[in-house]
């Protein structure tokens, strides 16, 4: 393990016209110490190819792909088993990152001895602009069973904290926050920058997403990851839909 270096994992599935501005904005960084993993899930198009390219260009940028389409979660870990860093930081390959990024939340966890941070990030896409989603100043677990208040592409662990990381798979887009819930559980808190160091893509399908497989998910999370009780659960799900509620109106 290399120290002060950050590995950058990113999954990538059809998204050829989008991944170049994700790997520019990892390549125009203001901290060089990175090595960026893509992880391409059995995509139909030319996404594979791109970052073939852009490793030619940039030895920092290493390419991997899943054996099968797996989901997001699968080509993360996948992608986590070649990461070399102390840190490690998520990026979709739809989204992207101001360039100081990495120096600005490295320097923020070195000052607060953090070992799970994350920042404010800014939606765009779909006719959206300047819609920003704040950073609270820490998050613990119990706050964060009300919800997910935690931007993927924003986050940065350190290792040697948490030596142990593996996104669960089947729950679909809660399968992040599982993770957040799992590493919280065991201590501390996660802090947060308040500085939209990324942008979010909000894509059309997005906001017309179904809603009943994501409370579901939720509901699983709950119940079979967290192991709470029905009563708790059903609290915690009242407070989750309320928080979904919010932000649709944003």
């Amino acid at each position: 393990m290399t120290d002060h270096m950050v590995s950058v994992v990113m999954p990538a599935y059809n998204c050829d016209t989008l991944i170049p501005e994700a790997i520019a904005s990892v390549q125009v960084q203001t901290y060089g110490h990175w090595n960026l993993i893509v992880v391409d899930d059995c995509s139909s198009d030319a996404t594979g190819r791109v970052a073939r390219e852009w490793m030619e260009r940039d030895p920092r940028v290493k390419g991997f792909r899943t054996p099968a389409n797996g989901g997001t979660s699968v080509a993360r870990n996948l992608g986590l088993a070649h990461c070399t860093g102390r840190y490690v930081a998520f990026l979709d390959a739809d989204d992207v990152w101001m360039p100081e990024k990495l120096e600005r939340q490295l320097g923020f966890m070195a000052r607060h001895g953090a070992g799970f941070s994350f920042t404010a990030y800014e939606k765009f896409g779909s006719g959206r602009s300047g819609g920003v989603i704040a950073a609270p100043p820490s998050v613990s677990w119990r706050e964060m069973l009300a919800g997910n208040r935690i931007g993927c592409s924003t986050v940065m662990i350190d290792v040697q904290v948490f030596p142990r990381l593996r996104f669960p798979t089947g729950l679909g887009r809660q399968e992040d926050y599982a993770l957040w819930l799992s590493l919280l559980r065991q201590g501390g808190l996660a802090y947060g920058l308040d500085e939209p160091l990324a942008r979010y893509r909000v894509h059309e399908a997005s906001k017309s997403a179904r809603k009943l497989p994501s409370i579901t998910a939720q509901w699983t999370v709950y119940r079979d990851f967290e192991k709470l009780s029905p009563l708790h659960a059903a609290w915690c799900l009242a407070n989750y839909a309320v928080r979904g509620a919010i932000k649709a109106l944003r």
